[in-house]
């Protein structure tokens, strides 16, 4: 019996082996589980994105206090049959928005949206829309319920809606085009 216990047991090579294995593998998984951890911190710091429909509703009006011209006596929309003036959001090129002048203006070559930044004037042509008309729908301050109009003014409330109407030409495209204001 004293012969076969002599025999039982690990070399210390096999020990040294196993010692070895084990620290590997428990080097990989301290590893992943600080990568699992730093990906978790990152996941939470990210803000949540949905809005609920409060949230959305003042963002809305927030915006649509933005868009309103400074000094005007209604909503500050404007516009005729060949023209709409608004104060829109402009980028500043820094990351944020300031207001400022936004003419859209239907001509016979196409739409031209002018913005007045900084001083600095900036102008996009959009070719191939030509012969467009607008429309408004909204309350006017005499009327009770909404309708269509071919002109807005200023003093007026903001109207819900803006026509696009292009002609008939059997190209490919929608006949209107509806936006809706906030």
């Amino acid at each position: 019996m004293a012969a076969l216990s002599a025999r039982s047991g690990f070399s210390l090579a096999e020990l040294l082996v196993s010692l070895l294995i084990m620290s590997m593998i428990s080097m990989a998984a301290v590893s992943a589980l600080s990568a699992g951890k730093q990906i978790w911190g990152v996941a939470s710091s990210v803000p949540e994105t949905t809005l609920s429909d409060a949230e959305r509703t003042s963002l809305r009006r927030t915006i649509m206090r933005r868009i309103s011209l400074a000094g005007a006596a209604g909503g500050g929309v404007s516009g005729t049959r060949a023209q709409l003036t608004f104060s829109g959001l402009l980028p500043t090129g820094s990351g944020i928005n300031t207001s400022g002048p936004v003419v859209v203006q239907l001509t016979a070559d196409g739409i031209t949206v002018q913005s007045t930044r900084n001083g600095e004037g900036h102008t996009v042509h959009l070719r191939h829309l030509d012969g467009a008309v607008l429309s408004y729908f909204g309350r006017k301050q005499t009327d009770t319920a909404g309708s269509w109009f071919e002109t807005w003014d200023a003093s007026d409330p903001v109207p819900r809606l803006v026509k696009f109407t292009f002609p008939d030409t059997g190209k490919l495209g929608p006949d209107e085009l509806v936006v809706f204001l906030p």
